[in-house]
């Protein structure tokens, strides 16, 4: 039997910088800013990587050649949601939007 390690989540985003903004703010994910090289998929757009939580999280812009489909509705299968420990969460309260703090 091979050894596996984890690597990275692959999220796509309409909105890639938007979406690493958002985890910069509220959870101080660290986000590493570049250019996907020609020959790629994606040559010439933003490539984002970021750490959140030790982890490696990729976000790729929409597909160039595929059009996105909306989500499927609850419950389905795939990644539900991406779940972070905040030992000291009411000091971030006052970043959170109001529709992240009312569940």
């Amino acid at each position: 039997m091979h050894d596996y390690q984890y690597d990275h989540i692959h999220l796509r985003s309409p909105d890639p910088d938007a979406t690493a903004r958002f985890f910069e703010t509220m959870f101080g994910a660290e986000v590493t800013r570049s250019v996907y090289p020609p020959g790629t998929l994606y040559p010439g757009q933003q490539r984002i990587t970021m750490r959140l939580g030790g982890q490696k999280v990729l976000i790729a812009p929409p597909h160039p050649h595929e059009p996105n489909v909306s989500a499927p509705p609850f419950p389905h299968y795939g990644l539900e949601h991406i779940g972070l420990t905040m030992p000291r969460w009411k000091s971030c309260a006052p970043k959170a939007p109001r529709s992240l703090l009312a569940r």
